[in-house]
């Protein structure tokens, strides 16, 4: 075997090491995760945190959650001054050639109109969040107008170190 072969065979070696590590690695890491949820869980909190020598260590249980609204449904039960104040429209012209032959007809009538644009409606939820904060709409007003789901959990450690004092 020369050289080279040599070489490229223990390149092969460490990445598949590292490949290796890194199974264990996220194997270990699930496993202290769950069980830090799971405790965490019977105590009925979301972190816990101690202190080690002079730093402070603390284990947080953090969701990422998803909101999905129903907008039809929120149109139908809000102002429709509220609704426009957190809902963005988008307008697609489904039929450009069409409207053009409407257009240049001119006898424009507003419901004939708008068979040639599709209208997608989107909640922001910066401007919901911000009329929240005002107090002009709350989520108790959006009842059965969205669902939460949990697209994913884990474990956040921080670690801070302590002044001499603090101990």
């Amino acid at each position: 075997m020369n050289k080279l072969e040599q070489i490229i065979l223990s390149l092969k070696k460490l990445n598949d090491d590292e490949k290796t590590h890194q199974e264990e690695y996220k194997t270990k890491k699930k496993m202290y995760e769950e069980n830090i949820i799971k405790i965490l869980g019977k105590k009925n909190e979301k972190s816990y945190d101690f202190t080690q020598s002079n730093r402070k260590l603390k284990a947080t249980f953090v969701e990422n959650k998803k909101i999905d609204f129903n907008v039809d449904m929120i149109e139908q039960i809000v102002d429709k001054e509220v609704f426009n104040e957190f809902v963005d429209k988008t307008y697609i012209i489904s039929d450009y050639d069409g409207l053009v032959n409407y257009l240049k007809s001119l006898g424009a009538n507003p419901k004939a109109f708008k068979e040639f644009i599709h209208c997608e409606k989107q909640v922001n939820k910066n401007k919901l969040n911000q009329l929240s904060e005002l107090g002009d709409i709350s989520l108790d007003d959006l009842e059965g107008c969205y669902s939460v789901s949990v697209t994913s959990s884990y474990i956040k450690l921080t670690e801070t170190e302590l002044e001499e004092s603090d101990e």
